[in-house]
């Protein structure tokens, strides 16, 4: 009986040793299989959605880089593409440079002088840049950042404000015509919008100065600047207060300053001293 008990017993034991053998190796097996499939899960996806971040990443930057360039890349002004006899810079650029005697121009600075509004504005810092007398420099001029290049981009047709600082006004100039003399000097002439008479504008620019008049209801006014430096005047101011009409500006007289044949008078009824 003991015997039997015995073998019994030893069945029962063996067979839960299977058991166990058969079930608890295989299900941590299991379980460690799925623990490891998910870790490794776990480590190729984070070593995936970096370099899909990346590339990401790198496309996002690559189409706001191109967008930027498109964004970036200057537009025709609104007023230049109304102005059927120059629908195109190309256009434009060609019929500047050939007045400039092949002269080449950079369209990109071309256009962005197009897009400003006026060639100058007020600078009351200018003066402290400029060799003038008391007399003058307190002589009610306002004193102006000019901008050549918008002179330069101007076309028939076109419009530019002219902002009559000593006024406290702002006109509309229509350009009429381009003459270019052959020497190195270009004349702008125009006409002030919304006036029928006494409405002259005139614009003379050579290789550095510029040298402007603006016939106003209210007077003629005189432009001058060297670079980007210059003021804007009554003439009357100039002739010290003579009231004397004068003829917007005479051509000789800014062949005569850029040619360098005679120096600008350094006296204060002169031109802009250099």
């Amino acid at each position: 009986m003991k015997k039997t008990q015995l073998l019994v017993w030893g069945a029962v034991i063996g067979g839960l040793c299977a058991v166990t053998y058969q079930f608890m190796p295989g299900g941590e097996s299991a379980t460690m299989a799925q623990e490891q499939q998910a870790a490794a899960g776990a480590k190729n996806s984070s070593t995936t959605e970096p370099a899909q971040s990346v590339q990401s990443s790198q496309q996002t930057a690559s189409k706001t880089a191109s967008g930027a360039s498109k964004g970036s890349e200057p537009e025709l002004p609104e007023y230049a593409m109304n102005n059927e006899e120059y629908p195109s810079i190309e256009f434009r650029m060609t019929e500047i440079e050939a007045r400039r005697d092949g002269r080449a121009f950079d369209q990109e600075e071309v256009v962005r002088a197009m897009w400003e509004p006026s060639a100058w504005k007020s600078d009351d810092s200018i003066a402290d840049q400029l060799e003038l007398s008391d007399a003058d420099r307190f002589d009610g001029r306002e004193f102006i950042r000019f901008n050549p290049m918008k002179l330069e981009s101007l076309m028939p047709g076109d419009e530019m404000e002219v902002p009559v600082l000593p006024q406290n006004a702002t006109y509309q100039m229509v350009v009429e015509r381009v003459e270019s003399h052959g020497d190195g000097n270009v004349t702008w002439y125009g006409r002030l919008k919304d006036f029928e008479q006494d409405n002259q504008v005139s614009f003379t620019r050579g290789e550095n100065l510029t040298y402007g008049g603006v016939t106003t209801p209210e007077g003629l006014y005189v432009v001058e600047a060297r670079g980007d430096k210059g003021w804007i005047v009554n003439s009357g101011t100039l002739f010290k207060g003579e009231d004397l009409h004068i003829e917007v500006p005479e051509l000789a007289d800014a062949n005569k300053v850029d040619e360098g044949s005679t120096a600008p008078d350094q006296s204060t009824d002169g031109p802009i001293a250099q």
